[in-house]
């Protein structure tokens, strides 16, 4: 490595991977090698590392976006994105207990709890957002889910008086379109 004015070093490159003695492969492990390297390349050009986090300011951004290109210029809005985008981190990191509105219904009646109504609210909008083949499950369709998930974040927040759910239930069909087209223009986005 040398330094030069300005520079506080050259890049080295470290492969940690344990290369083959080329003078003891034979042409199986050539061929062999020489595949490890094509799929390596590819990996490199459509894979990128991104922690839930990331994803979640991503998500955020792009529902910015998506919702200033539209003209929704809304205090309510942005709070709605913002907490969609923080469930949907949530969604990634912690283990869920159930895709199943009446799971969280049921365990509300044993015990009353205002975090099993929100548990309830957010499956209803992550189903109308990003499982959306689920719509139709138990008879039920994208009406049910869009009226009873605003029904369960007002209730929530006749309970706690969080902010975000007034937004939520005031703005839920909206903020469930948006971040659904942020999803799937992120999904789109090449990466370089």
């Amino acid at each position: 490595m040398t330094i030069r004015e300005g520079i506080m070093g050259e890049i080295i490159k470290i492969d940690f991977k344990q290369r083959p003695d080329p003078e003891k492969m034979d042409l199986n492990d050539f061929l062999k090698q020489a595949h490890e390297n094509k799929i390596d390349e590819r990996l490199k050009e459509d894979i990128i590392l991104i922690g839930e986090k990331d994803i979640s300011e991503i998500i955020k951004k792009q529902s910015f976006r998506l919702a200033a290109q539209q003209k929704l210029f809304n205090t309510e809005i942005f709070i709605s994105l913002t907490y969609a985008a923080k469930m949907l981190e949530d969604f990634l990191t912690k283990t869920n207990t159930s895709m199943v509105i009446s799971d969280y219904l049921l365990e509300n009646d044993k015990t009353p709890s205002p975090q099993k109504l929100k548990e309830a609210a957010n499956v209803c909008f992550l189903i109308c957002t990003i499982f959306t083949g689920r719509l139709r499950w138990r008879l039920m369709n994208e009406n049910f889910y869009t009226s009873f998930g605003p029904m369960l974040y007002k209730i929530y927040y006749s309970q706690t008086n969080k902010a975000f759910a007034y937004c939520m239930q005031a703005h839920f069909k909206t903020t469930s379109e948006i971040t659904s087209q942020a999803i799937n223009s992120i999904k789109k986005t090449p990466v370089n």
